[in-house]
Order: structure tokens, then sequence, then C-alpha cells
């Protein structure tokens, strides 16, 4: 070390941190390189999680347009004599919610 330091004209110290220094920024390099690697690996496998969660979608999807509807549908008459005439159906007459109500306001 010593025989490095006279050769470069300058201390044992500052000859140990240049040292340190280059092996620093070496490892630095590596890290980054390291690290972007790693998060190319992440994203991958992150494009393939994606692509299996809308796979997965689609399949469901598909499964639940094939089933039955949960609700049935009912027509609201804007007319309250309409819907009083419609006593044959199982739709209720009265409008509880004010459903129709607001249509009116806002018509």
């Amino acid at each position: 070390m010593q025989e490095i330091a006279q050769r470069e004209s300058i201390s044992q110290n500052e000859l140990i941190e240049q040292a340190l220094e280059h092996e620093l920024v070496a490892r630095g390099a590596m890290w980054a390189e390291d690290l972007r690697a790693s998060a190319d690996r992440l994203t991958a496998l992150t494009d393939a999680q994606y692509a299996l969660l809308l796979e997965r979608s689609l399949v469901d999807f598909v499964k639940g347009e094939a089933q039955r509807e949960p609700l049935r549908a009912r027509q609201i008459s804007r007319d309250p004599a309409a819907s009083a005439g419609a006593a044959t159906t199982s739709a209720p007459s009265v409008d509880r919610l004010g459903v129709i109500a607001a249509f009116n306001a806002a018509g």
C-alpha cells in the first residue's frame, strides 16, 4: 500500500479514500443493475397476474350472464291513473319511494 501511495504521490489515507470511493461507485452500479433486473422481473410477474385476473374475470362474467336475473324488472308509470289500472300485476300501485314524483318534478 505504501509503495502504491508513493508511486501515485499521495498519502496512504488518500489512497484508501480513493479506493473506497471507487469500490462504492462500482458496487452502486451493480446494485442499480440488480434493482433494475428485480424491477423487470416484478413487472413481468405483475403483468402475468394481471392477465390471469383478467381471464378469470371474463370467465366469471360469462358464468354470471348465464344465471337468471336476480331482480324482476317492472315498469313504473308516470301516470298515477295507469298504475291504478294495473291492479292485476304484482307491481305495487303506490310510489312508496317517490321515484315517480322525482321524475315528475324533473320533467
